[in-house]
């Protein structure tokens, strides 16, 4: 996966160190939701959204 530049957030309200390799420049990746060590790669917190279809029957009450 290439993860574009303009993906990229900075995130330093909060000093995280990752627990791979120790890095502390953490990075927020919008494409995919994830925080990532910039030294190792490795994903340091992930965003999991599981992806619901909603719709409607003819009497208009919601369906999952």
């Amino acid at each position: 996966m290439m993860i574009c530049s303009s993906d990229l957030v900075n995130k330093t309200m909060m000093a995280r160190v990752c627990t791979n390799r120790g890095g502390t420049v953490i990075e927020y990746d919008t494409a995919t939701g994830n925080d990532f060590c910039v030294k190792c790669g490795t994903v340091v917190e992930e965003n999991i959204v599981s992806e619901n279809t909603f719709g409607e029957t003819s009497t208009g009450a919601a369906i999952i």
